[in-house]
């Protein structure tokens, strides 16, 4: 059973997820991807959420300002949750970083991340279908 939005245990948890891209899409997504963590009682933290509209990221230093904010911010992580069927560069550096940290990674399938299907439907059904395809093919478990 899921918890109340207001029963949280306390567990920070770093968000990581697409982009670079279909930016909208993604922004979509990983505001989803927020809203499944915080359904299963966690605190989600999305720095690609935060961080876009107050830095450039085509400036290269403003750039590397916001990737070192967000490994600051992972130290800080109990978890770092893998959302989606696409894992980018800068997903795959925070993920190497939580593992040099000790964190404890998660993949989160895509569809446990409910997000508008009639918004989207042509590359929801891609993802969904890309996704099943990958978890089987890995072997990898998936929440």
């Amino acid at each position: 059973m899921d918890k109340k939005p207001t029963d949280f245990d306390g567990k920070l948890v770093y968000i990581a997820s697409p982009y670079a891209g279909d930016v909208e899409y993604n922004i979509k997504f990983a505001r989803a991807a927020c809203r499944y963590c915080i359904e299963k009682g966690n605190v989600p933290i999305a720095v690609h959420l935060l961080y876009p509209p107050i830095l450039d990221d085509a400036d290269p230093e403003q750039r590397q300002t916001g990737l070192k904010l967000g490994r600051c911010i992972l130290e800080k992580c109990d978890e770092l949750w893998i959302c989606g069927s696409h894992i980018s560069p800068g997903m795959i550096a925070e993920i190497v970083e939580a593992e040099r940290l000790g964190i404890l990674i998660r993949i989160v399938s895509i569809n446990n991340i409910h997000i508008d299907f009639n918004a989207l439907p042509d590359k929801i059904n891609e993802l969904i279908r890309q996704s099943h395809c990958r978890q089987e093919q890995s072997g990898m478990k998936m929440e």
